[in-house]
């Protein structure tokens, strides 16, 4: 594999890395009178922090998968 393909890799994984931190924080500062929200807004809202959380995971898999693919060479 050309350094061309590892450089789109990488920023690839950084914009889906930064998406996932943006909704994770997102969520975090909205979660104030959370308990006064209805069930659906809840819902909204946790769904929002857990594809943070997942994105977040998937980046971090990605960067570790790719560094191992790098340090083949």
């Amino acid at each position: 594999m050309d350094q061309s393909f590892h450089n789109k890799e990488v920023v690839k994984i950084g914009h889906v890395l930064l998406t996932g931190i943006l909704l994770v924080l997102a969520s975090l500062l909205t979660i104030k009178g959370f308990k006064q929200r209805s069930l659906v807004r809840k819902f909204i809202q946790m769904g929002f922090l857990a594809l943070g959380i997942f994105l977040i995971g998937m980046s971090v898999v990605g960067i570790v998968s790719l560094g191992g693919e790098i340090s083949k060479y």
